[in-house]
């Protein structure tokens, strides 16, 4: 018999405007395991890691190398390792500890520790600058937390930067179609919890109201929102990626220029953290 892989499946919570992700769990338990999972044959990754041109290009335009950086969430580090090896003084927090000790062992000149980004370790304005990467939609009672954190341990002038799974427009239209069932909260649904697809408009006024200011907004993976939303598109998609000389990365690159910001699977924003008497 063959392995079933478990589906997402997707309920839309109209009263909080967002898509409610149901797999299951993501607790810290469910976290090792996927990432120890994603260990078992990261030996190449670890030998010759990603090098991330776009994400530093990103934190470059904001931040000059030798700024400490916090990767809050880091999973495998690679990040972190970018970062570190850019000239940033670069660290890594992820409540799975087996995972930290197991980068640890491959990568042990890099700053990684295990911790609730709700409770940091570092001191007041410790940090220049945070990376996000797809974390705050998967704490289920919200990221107030979260960003009481990012906001005590950036320094005035710094810099967030936020990655999270968004409730594109796309979506959004198929929601209000009703193309995703409405979502009634129950036990079985709240252990099996994910994550959220948020609404970008609501996470920016959030991200305000806790002392921020938009620096810039975009979004990234336009491709993947049409496959996913829309699948019979995907064989044109394909053919699109297949581009030769390299034309399938350069039209990708153009659609999330373009269209990311409305339609991108995750949204990006870069926020300037503001002193204690701005706003």
């Amino acid at each position: 018999m063959r392995d079933t892989v478990p589906q997402t499946v997707r309920y839309y919570d109209a009263d909080n405007r967002r898509l409610v992700c149901i797999l299951g769990g993501c607790d810290a338990a469910f976290w090792s395991a996927h990432w120890r999972e994603s260990l078992q044959n990261a030996g190449p990754i670890f030998r010759q890691p990603p090098a991330y041109h776009t994400f530093l290009y990103v934190t470059k335009r904001h931040l000059p190398p030798g700024s400490r950086v916090l990767d809050g969430g880091c999973g495998l580090a690679l990040t972190v390792h970018a970062l570190d090896r850019a000239g940033f003084r670069a660290y890594g927090v992820d409540f799975s500890l087996d995972t930290i000790q197991t980068v640890h062992a491959h990568w042990p000149h890099l700053h990684l520790s295990c911790q609730d980004i709700r409770q940091l370790a570092f001191a007041d304005h410790f940090l220049d600058g945070y990376w996000s990467l797809g974390v705050i939609e998967h704490f289920y009672p919200g990221y107030d937390a979260v960003l009481q954190e990012m906001w005590r341990t950036i320094r005035p002038g710094g810099s967030l930067f936020f990655f999270f799974f968004s409730l594109n427009v796309l979506r959004r239209y198929k929601a209000q179609r009703g193309d995703y069932p409405p979502y009634q909260e129950d036990d079985a649904k709240r252990a099996a919890f994910y994550q959220f697809m948020l609404s970008p408009e609501e996470v920016q006024r959030r991200v305000e109201m806790a002392g921020f200011r938009l620096v810039r907004r975009g979004g990234q993976s336009v491709v993947r929102t049409f496959k996913e939303e829309w699948p019979r598109c995907e064989r044109w998609l394909d053919a699109l990626l297949a581009l030769p000389w390299g034309g399938g990365r350069l039209m990708v690159l153009l659609l999330d220029v373009l269209l990311g910001r409305w339609l991108g699977h995750m949204s990006v924003m870069v926020f300037e953290r503001l002193g204690e008497g701005d706003g």
